[in-house]
């Protein structure tokens, strides 16, 4: 069996090389896979593709093409389908990603042969080439929306979830390195690597018991966090190493200082390293105390990001109890990171259900004075997604556009220019005009939008 495995050209929204590392792993799993004879991987969401070339990808007709979809890339995945239809129609065609994996649903008016919803997509993707050689049943699929002769979809229940050791690493000699390291260029995009450095990205653990509604993990990774040996962590650095020159480590994880005991022995092991690696990560305020953060500092921890998402009492009430986090615990860390030389970014949530502007305000304040990197995204109530939506609703989840009707009391204009504006200018600006204190943001309430 041939296989085809593609991120479709597309302009990113954002970009987080981690994101993509998933992708890559997918690619090295399928390759182990007995029935398979050829695993063909290309990322050409990073501006560096044309549909010429993806056109001689598909004319080498694979027996199967593995589209990897996002919130963002709705029609680069309908013209990739197209093309495919086209060009090689007996290929059977797949798609996995984050955006099927919270709602498979929404991708059935697509002309898909199957799509993966829950579980490892490794694992799904794994059954459905398969499936495809004749070695398994369709009832013994899983994980799966499954086309009918009649063009519906047969549910095949909840995906699987893989341990870590069955995870593949990606392959060090395929991933476009140099291309994620220029999107991360220029720092003024905030994007999640470090500017001028480059960045290998291996993923530690999946799955998230916080289940917030704003996070896609918990949808399409479980609620149970798996977590991959500190020894493979490393091995593979070591490995890549022969591959790619790269500066530091991105620690890819929801939620990194889950398990402190695996931190504190990961912190012991890669200080120790003869590579003397530098690395970077991000977790949560609550898991984050001063000997941990040292541990961290010892074994050049570069940067700390934290969900802080906001400081407005009203929003945090509707968090879950681990991300309503004091005040006082924000200013510590920062104390403990910037004596520790650890650069801490805040990211912070806009438009939160509850959220005020005079609580927006409150928040910005705080993270500028305790002198962090203020990463902002829009809120996106994933929870809130349907099946019947219409592609620009869902093209709306991409976290840059605001989806709700109500903007904190702004209008769409201050929203967007807090988001995306020159943003010491534009917080000069707005903290001036909002009130200052933790009381009047209680007191404020939730105003109306001055104009949609």
């Amino acid at each position: 069996m041939k296989i085809l495995a593609l991120w479709p050209p597309e302009v990113p929204s954002y970009f987080n090389a981690g994101h993509h590392n998933t992708f890559w792993e997918v690619a090295a799993y399928l390759r182990r896979l007995p029935f398979v004879r050829e695993v063909r991987a290309f990322d050409a969401g990073v501006l560096n593709w044309t549909w010429a070339a993806v056109a001689r990808e598909l004319a080498r007709e694979p027996d199967l093409l593995a589209i990897h979809n996002e919130f963002d890339t709705l029609h680069a995945v309908r013209s990739l389908v197209s093309y495919c239809r086209e060009i090689s129609p007996q290929t059977r065609i797949v798609t996995f990603g984050r955006a099927s994996g919270r709602l498979a649903g929404f991708f059935k008016r697509y002309d898909f042969d199957a799509i993966v919803g829950a579980g490892d997509w490794e694992a799904a993707l794994g059954q459905y080439a398969e499936f495809l050689a004749n070695a398994r049943p369709a009832d013994q699929l899983s994980g799966l929306l499954l086309r009918n002769a009649d063009g519906g979809f047969t549910d095949t229940g909840p995906g699987s979830y893989l341990p870590p050791e069955e995870w593949a690493f990606p392959d060090p000699a395929e991933v476009p390195w140099d291309l994620y390291n220029r999107l991360y260029e220029n720092g003024i995009l905030e994007f999640s690597g470090l500017p001028r450095l480059r960045e290998l990205p291996i993923t530690i653990a999946r799955g998230c018991p916080l289940d917030c509604d704003y996070c896609l993990v918990p949808s399409y990774q479980g609620l149970r966090e798996r977590r991959r040996s500190v020894a493979a962590v490393l091995e593979y650095a070591d490995r890549a190493r022969q591959f790619y020159d790269f500066d530091y480590i991105s620690t890819y994880a929801p939620t990194f200082t889950l398990k402190r005991a695996w931190v504190m022995e990961f912190c012991r092991a890669i200080a120790a390293n003869q590579a003397e690696y530098r690395w970077k990560t991000c977790t949560t305020l609550h898991h984050l105390d001063e000997p941990l953060l040292d541990a961290m500092a010892r074994s050049r921890c570069l940067r700390v990001s934290v969900g802080l998402e906001t400081l407005d009492s009203r929003a945090q009430a509707l968090l879950p109890t681990l991300k309503r986090i004091p005040e006082d615990h924000l200013r510590d860390v920062a104390r403990w990171c910037s004596e520790r030389g650890i650069e801490l970014t805040c990211f912070v949530i806009l438009g939160m259900p509850g959220q005020s502007a005079a609580g927006l305000a409150h928040t910005f304040r705080v993270v500028r004075d305790i002198g962090a990197r203020i990463r902002p995204t829009a809120y996106t109530p994933y929870h809130q997604l349907r099946e019947d939506m219409d592609e620009e609703q869902f093209l709306r989840q991409s976290r840059q556009i605001v989806s709700s009707d109500s903007v904190l009391g702004l209008s769409r204009r201050d929203f967007y220019q807090l988001e995306f504006g020159d943003r010491d200018a534009v917080l000069d600006r707005f903290l001036e005009s909002t009130p200052s204190t933790i009381g009047r943001a209680r007191d404020a309430g939730t105003t109306q939008p001055t104009s949609t």
